[in-house]
């Protein structure tokens, strides 16, 4: 009964009330970041957002590949929304869709199975370093982009290994900048996200998550808490700093991500 009513208001469903120690003391975690979203996602999401400016008219249709739980779908409220992922990959990793349900599921490094000239928009955001044949990603998605469409991507640079085993890149912006010409988009501009300063709160974030969140022992987390909580005050106020900071670093060589618009 507690679980069902749980389940009523959480995105993330119960399905043990042995689960509800962690869940809380990952909540009370995730409210003692900053920014609230962490550096990376507060990044990605505002060039999306800013995007959406441009691209959310009605008109226009969009695939979101590789959308996950679809984080970016309640941005964009005026087009027609698609999305896709490889279901396969989602069932390797347990990755957590919550209910989401994608318009179609495939192996996009092998084939995008749409039209050609089909989407005014591709949304590929924290993708390309989970394919293994990022070229033939990109060949599909200029594919399947009707003529003047628009790909938006965010790419990373320093984020570490996640979602194994199928995580296979970090890229540069050369190397992004290669397999855009190759794959015959006309025009394109690549931005960092941001500085040094960023990645430094990024990998405290990461560290401390290493350390505490993913430590299965849920005895040993609740007897570590208030330790927990002192750190990640201490560095809520660091991440703050470094926040600010940022505009110190005016070359930004150590970006976490690129954000690319690119016109077939």
């Amino acid at each position: 009964m507690i679980i069902k009513l749980l389940n009523k208001i959480l995105n993330k469903k119960v399905v043990s009330i042995k689960e509800l120690p962690a869940r809380i003391l990952n909540k009370i975690a995730f409210h003692l970041q900053f920014p609230p979203s962490g550096f990376g996602r507060y990044h990605t999401t505002r060039f999306i957002k800013n995007a959406s400016k441009v691209y959310d008219v009605s008109e226009n249709i969009l695939l979101d590949v590789g959308a996950g739980h679809q984080p970016y779908k309640k941005i964009f409220k005026n087009l027609k929304y698609e999305s896709c992922d490889s279901e396969d990959v989602i069932k390797e990793i347990n990755y957590d869709v919550l209910d989401v349900k994608h318009d179609f599921y495939c192996n996009i490094n092998e084939k995008i199975p749409r039209p050609d000239n089909y989407y005014n928009i591709v949304l590929c955001s924290e993708v390309l370093e989970h394919v293994y044949n990022p070229k033939n990603v990109l060949k599909e998605i200029n594919r399947i982009l009707k003529d003047g469409g628009t790909l938006i991507a965010t790419i990373p640079q320093s984020c570490g290994e996640h979602m194994l085993p199928h995580n296979y890149f970090n890229y540069l912006g050369p190397g992004i900048e290669f397999l855009l010409k190759e794959s015959k988009f006309s025009t394109f501009s690549i931005e960092r996200s941001s500085g040094g300063f960023h990645l430094l709160g990024s990998v405290c974030s990461k560290l401390l998550n290493t350390i505490f969140i993913y430590n299965k022992n849920i005895v040993k987390r609740i007897m570590l808490f208030p330790f927990e909580i002192v750190l990640r005050i201490i560095f809520y106020f660091i991440n703050f700093l470094f926040f600010y900071l940022d505009f110190l670093d005016v070359k930004k060589n150590w970006t976490l991500h690129y954000h690319v618009i690119a016109k077939k």
